[in-house]
Parts: structure tokens; C-alpha cells; sequence
């Protein structure tokens, strides 16, 4: 890499940015179940540690507080929530490392559904207007864009919706109306299904039985609709007020949650066990408004929030043992949720925040190139800087940079000086990092990368060890970056 550009490293920018209480890097992680919940008092993201230590891992603050949903790989977290009085904003958050990928500003309105495709491209949105319309947004989560807005014909409002398992149809709950089928691709109406006598109130779609569940209104029955000839058949269940419809990983059993019990129809004969709760616990099940599950489905987990008079509203997740119905285990949660999601994937590990994190990020598009220069402190709870022997990573929206352990070089071991040179992923990827203690530090890095956006903000995260900083900025675009060999 040829001599560093002393200008840009100089320009490194004032401002400073809001940092994650805690990071993570996937260095070191372990292959788990990790739970995702939202976290309403600050609208943040709750991560959490299904493996033996059943324990919250972290709070990012990332708005959740609107709908969760996980890629099928566990690759990528999305989430829409709501900070202060400002419009939704869709939050891409990278499954593994737990850094923030990508934002977008949704139109203001009421959020009632989110859901994904199942290869994980395209996120729809559904949203409830002012003026009484419904509205699925698409937005492509490659291109962090929203390509599509369409208004529904319903005749009251939306309830909610699920996706079928091979992407191709959205199921939409009218409060005031008739279920609609829609296809993903043109958002065309392919099918209208009368409601049951009661309305409805939750769906939920089979991952393997070709199946939509619709919860009613008085949580009494269940309908059942055959996703390609739209058949429908009706379970009755033993006890009214149902709050909640789930679907095992396998599709056999359907979950569904009551007053001091819960319900487990069999899929196939719809031959119904109701499961009563120890006393104690009744108070956990009436308020669970999520049922998720370990993908190999040996595990429930219901999400309750308690609403006592003159108590802080707290949350708990109800770990059930699906084979023997035992309570496993109780993880008490801060604040209170709604929303629910698991994935299977590299538990990660924490880090601390730097104390203060201030990038710069240059691209240069016809040159397929880009730069990024930043200062930073550590916190004062950080582990010492180690450059040669720790792994660093960078990410700059989708992009992931990591130079494992032992790939930075110092030139001379009485300069505070670090550098890299190489090919990472099969692109260019050079540093130049300087600093001792605590800091200040500096980096200034160099790559080629071609970005789909190079006006958008983009999140650009630095880790080092076990210390992390986070920032999303508007890249400069520039007609050239520093130069690569």
C-alpha cells in the first residue's frame, strides 16, 4: 500500500455519535440458540443466551419496538421500530457480530406486521395510514431500498399477516373483513376467505404442513386454511381467550396460549392437550403475546409482561421442554415486550464501547474503492489495545472486513505504529493503525469494494479485541481514494 494520504487522516471528523452500551464480536463465540426481543422502555433490541446460562447478553439500541424478524440463516436481524415521535425505521442488524448493517426511514404510520422472505432479500411492512388505508411496504434489504407501496383493499384494519414457507403468498388479517391472500411478487389479491364468527386476531403459517392458522377473535376457535386451495376447516378449542398462535419447527403442533394454560393441537388428526401451569405462573401465559422456538423445535419460549399496580412492568421468558411440557427455566427480561424471535447461529461474545469513536468514510465508485479513517479512546473498563495479536474487523454497512490475530505487523516495537497489507475475501484490504494505551488512537483503511449506495449512511463499525465503536455517516464521494498496489 502506497504512502498514506496525511490530509485525510487530519479530516477525520468532530462529530460525535451515540455508541451500542455493548458490542459484540464473532471471535470466540460458541454455536447457540440466540432470542431476540424487543425492549419497549428504550425501544432497544434484548439479546439473549438460550444456551445453559439463559441469560440476557445485551440491550442494543437498535428500535425494536414495532415487529422482529430473523433471516432463516440467523445471518441478519430486522426489526422496525419507533424512536421518540419520528417516523419507523427499518434496522438491519448483522446476526453474529450484532453490529448495525443498515437503517431506512419508513412513512409515518401504524406498524401492524413484518415479516420476511424467506431467502432473507425482501422485508414487507405492514402499515395502518391516518386516513384509514392499509399499506404493505417491500423493501429490498440488499439494496436498503423500498421498492414497492401498496395500498390494500380492506375494509377495515389490518390485524397482521404471516408469509407462506415458500415465499409466495401473504396471508392479511382485516379486522372488519375477509382474510386476504396476496401473492408476494405483484401484492395481486389471490384469495378472499370469510373470517370466523368471532373476527380475527393472530395468524400463523406451517414451515412444512401448507397450512394458515387464523386465531379468532374471542380465541375460542381456530381455522385452518389449506394455502393452495383455500380450504377451510375450524377447531374448536377447550377454553375461550386464546391470546396467541404458533407453529412447531416440524409443523405437527400448533401452539396456542390462555389464561393460566396453553393448548397443543395436533396438526394432522387436530386432536387438542391442554397443558395447565403450576400455580405461580398463571400470570405468565395471559399476557404472552409471542411463542417462538428453538429451530430444533426442543424448546418453547413464551414471552410474558407483568402489569401490577404500582410496579415497574417487567418481562419474562417461559422456557418449556417440548417433549415432556416442563418448565425448564424462567429469564426475567428489563422493561416489558411484545415481539419475539430466535436464531441459530455464533452466540457472541461482548465487548466494551470505546469511549469515543469519530470515523470518516470516503468512496470512490468508478474506482470500486473506498477509504475510512477514525479516532478513538478506549472505555474505561477496556482491556489494553493488543493490534498484533487480536483480531480486527470492520464493517461498513454490508461489509465485512476481518484480519485475524497475528496479521498486523509493528514495524518497529518502540513506535506506536501498526500496519496491514493484503487481500481479505478477495479484495484489497490495507491499514495503518496508531495509538498507545488508552489513546487516542487512529486508523486510517483502504479497500476495494463495490457499494450499492455511495450517498445513503452507511454503519461503519470498528472492533478490536474486545473493544468496539459504532457510527452511521454519510460517505463523502470522492473520484479517487489512496492508491492500492
Amino acid at each position: 500500500m502506497k504512502r498514506v494520504n496525511s490530509h485525510f487522516l487530519a479530516s477525520v471528523v468532530t462529530q460525535t455519535s451515540a455508541v451500542f452500551a455493548i458490542l459484540f464480536t464473532q471471535c470466540g463465540g460458541a454455536q447457540a440458540t440466540v432470542l431476540y426481543t424487543d425492549n419497549v422502555p428504550t425501544d432497544g433490541l434484548n439479546v439473549i443466551n438460550s444456551g445453559a446460562s439463559q441469560t440476557l447478553i445485551t440491550t442494543l439500541q437498535t428500535p425494536a419496538g414495532e415487529g422482529i424478524a430473523v433471516s432463516p440463516d440467523g445471518s441478519e436481524v430486522v426489526t422496525v421500530g419507533i424512536s421518540g415521535n419520528a417516523a419507523p425505521i427499518l434496522s438491519v442488524t448483522n446476526g453474529s457480530t450484532s453490529a448495525l448493517v443498515s437503517q431506512l426511514s419508513l412513512t409515518s404510520a401504524a406498524v401492524s406486521g413484518l415479516v420476511l422472505s424467506p431467502d432473507g432479500k425482501r422485508a414487507f411492512v405492514l402499515q395502518t395510514f391516518d386516513d384509514g388505508t392499509n399499506h404493505i411496504i417491500v423493501v429490498d434489504l440488499t439494496s436498503n431500498t423500498q421498492v414497492k407501496d401498496q395500498q390494500l383493499s380492506l375494509i377495515g384494519n389490518a390485524m397482521g399477516m404471516a408469509i407462506t414457507s415458500d415465499g409466495t403468498k401473504l396471508f392479511v388479517l382485516d379486522n372488519s373483513g375477509p382474510t386476504q391472500v396476496l401473492d408476494t411478487t405483484s401484492l395481486a389479491v389471490l384469495a378472499s376467505i370469510a373470517p370466523p364468527a368471532g373476527g380475527v386476531y393472530r395468524v400463523a403459517t406451517s414451515p412444512t404442513m401448507g397450512s394458515a392458522y387464523v386465531l379468532d377473535g374471542t380465541g375460542g376457535f381456530v381455522q385452518v386454511i389449506n394455502t393452495a386451495t383455500y380450504a377451510v376447516q375450524t377447531i374448536s378449542l377447550p377454553a375461550s381467550g386464546a391470546n396467541n398462535v404458533a407453529v412447531s419447527p416440524n409443523g405437527k403442533t400448533l401452539y396456542l396460549t390462555s389464561s393460566g394454560s396453553y393448548s397443543m393441537v395436533d396438526t394432522t388428526s387436530f386432536a387438542v392437550t391442554k397443558v395447565a401451569l403450576p400455580n405461580g405462573l398463571n400470570q405468565a401465559i395471559p399476557n404472552a403475546l409471542t411463542v417462538a422456538f428453538t429451530p430444533d423445535g426442543k424448546s418453547a419460549y413464551f414471552l410474558a409482561s407483568y402489569f401490577q399496580p404500582r410496579q415497574p412492568v417487567t418481562a419474562q421468558l417461559l422456557v418449556v421442554d417440548t417433549a415432556t411440557n416442563a418448565i425448564e427455566t424462567t429469564i426475567s427480561l428489563p422493561g416489558y415486550a411484545n415481539f419475539l424471535a430466535t436464531a441459530s447461529g455464533i452466540l457472541p461474545v461482548a465487548t466494551t464501547p470505546f469511549a469515543k469513536y469519530t470515523p470518516q468514510l470516503l468512496v470512490a465508485p468508478k474506482l470500486n474503492a473506498y477509504s475510512m479513517a477514525a479516532s478513538f479512546t478506549l472505555g474505561t473498563s477496556s482491556q489494553p489495545l493488543s493490534p498484533t495479536t487480536q483480531t480486527l474487523t470492520l464493517t461498513v454497512g454490508a461489509l465485512t472486513v476481518t484480519v485475524p490475530a497475528g496479521a498486523i505487523v509493528q514495524p518497529s516495537p518502540k513506535l506506536g505504529l501498526y500496519t496491514y497489507d493484503g487481500v481479505i475475501n478477495g479484495e484489497k484490504f490495507g491499514l495503518v493503525l496508531t495509538g498507545q494505551k488508552n489513546g487516542p488512537w487512529g486508523i486510517v483503511a483502504v479497500g476495494s469494494h463495490a457499494f450499492t449506495s455511495s450517498t445513503a449512511p452507511l454503519p461503519v463499525n470498528l472492533t478490536i479485541g474486545t473493544s468496539s465503536g459504532t457510527a452511521t455517516i454519510r460517505p463523502v464521494v470522492a473520484a479517487q481514494v489512496m492508491s492500492l498496489k
